[in-house]
């Protein structure tokens, strides 16, 4: 979950970066779409571990509130 929370951070050539809160609602609404619910918890449980390492390697939260319609 870790490597999908920030892919959907991360601007790509054709969309920006959600904001981390934004990334996380995305991951939680799939649980048991498109991630296994035991996954999405484990990382909900390690979100902020997780965010805070993204800061510290300079990565910044950006303000994009809600994800693309697919």
């Amino acid at each position: 979950m870790a490597d999908v929370f920030d892919a959907l951070t991360s601007d790509r050539p054709y969309r920006n970066g959600l904001g981390f809160d934004a990334a996380t609602s995305a991951i939680r609404n799939d649980a048991g779409l498109h991630f296994d619910p035991d996954a999405v918890s484990a990382f909900l449980t390690r979100r902020n571990a997780i965010v805070e390492r993204l800061r510290k390697l300079g990565k910044a939260d950006v303000t994009m509130a809600e994800p693309e319609a697919a």
